[in-house]
């Protein structure tokens, strides 16, 4: 007999063989013949199906690994997409921090350039008044001058009414100069209300511009920490996803997966950009507006 285990097959059929009655010796040799056949038909067919099933598993497992090699290419298809659409993100950022920085700086400029251009206007106005405030006193002494002349030689009778003539032109004369100094002033004054302003402009654009660089700076600190979240939830998923390639025990299951690992993978993917996007219009608008003061 052989030192084999009987197998469900063979034991299925030890009920169908008749009782063997009492033989001789000989007949007894025969039946001892037939026994190690039927273990080794037994064997045999013990092997072709281990033999079946390591094939099968043979077959499931390079299936499986195909499996996590696409979804590994699908993955690393994405992430460089991501990593396009980062990047683009983050060149419109800094290109809008540029624009933001060059027209506050354009506007401090301005400011400056209009700022050391004022008091070389003031100071041209102001001689210039000088120049015609003196110009009307000389007149207006050359002018009494020639009166008071023409009074003294005029005869007495009409000394009294050359004198009333000559009070009165010098009292006009007075008003007239004394008109002329009040707008001389209130000008004066208006220029230095303008040099005012003017350095308030100015101060106004150097605290835009620097609101607008601590938004961009912040803008990019959100920038960086919602990527680092978004990587650490990827790389979380990506494990989750190969953990359950492991566990599948059916094509259909790592069919399963891989359908549910580019599913989620495309609405995170897809809800991350939304959010950078949505931050990079935030942060350039909020950067505009402190620019703009």
């Amino acid at each position: 007999m052989s030192d084999k285990p009987t197998t469900p097959r063979s034991r299925s059929r030890a009920p169908a063989r008749p009782a063997r009655p009492a033989a001789p010796a000989k007949p007894a040799a025969a039946g001892e013949t037939a026994a190690p056949e039927t273990a080794a038909r037994i064997d045999a067919e013990v092997a072709e199906s281990v033999k079946a099933a390591q094939e099968a598993a043979k077959l499931a497992a390079e299936q499986v690994a195909a499996g996590v090699k696409a979804a590994e290419k699908a993955a690393e298809e994405i992430q460089a997409r991501l990593k396009s659409m980062f990047e683009a993100i983050e060149a419109e950022t800094r290109r809008n921090a540029e624009r933001v920085s060059a027209a506050a700086l354009t506007n401090v400029k301005a400011a400056e350039a209009a700022s050391a251009g004022l008091p070389e206007r003031l100071a041209a106005e102001i001689k210039a008044a000088e120049a015609r405030l003196e110009s009307a006193a000389g007149k207006l002494k050359a002018h009494i001058d020639e009166t008071l002349s023409q009074a003294e030689a005029a005869t007495e009778k009409a000394s009294r009414a050359v004198s009333d003539a000559t009070a009165e032109r010098i009292r006009a004369a007075e008003a007239a100069v004394a008109k002329f100094q009040e707008q001389a002033e209130e000008r004066l004054r208006a220029a230095e209300a303008a040099t005012a302003n003017l350095a308030a402009a100015q101060q106004r654009g150097i605290q835009s511009a620097e609101r607008a660089g601590s938004t961009v700076m912040e803008g990019f600190a959100r920038a960086q920490k919602q990527i680092a979240d978004f990587v650490t939830e990827r790389l979380r998923h990506d494990i989750d996803a190969q953990t359950a390639l492991l566990r599948c025990r059916s094509l259909e299951d790592v069919h399963d997966v891989q359908q549910r690992f580019i599913k989620t993978a495309m609405d995170q993917y897809s809800a991350e950009a939304t959010r950078m996007v949505k931050l990079s219009g935030d942060v350039a608008s909020r950067a505009l507006e402190n620019a703009k003061g």
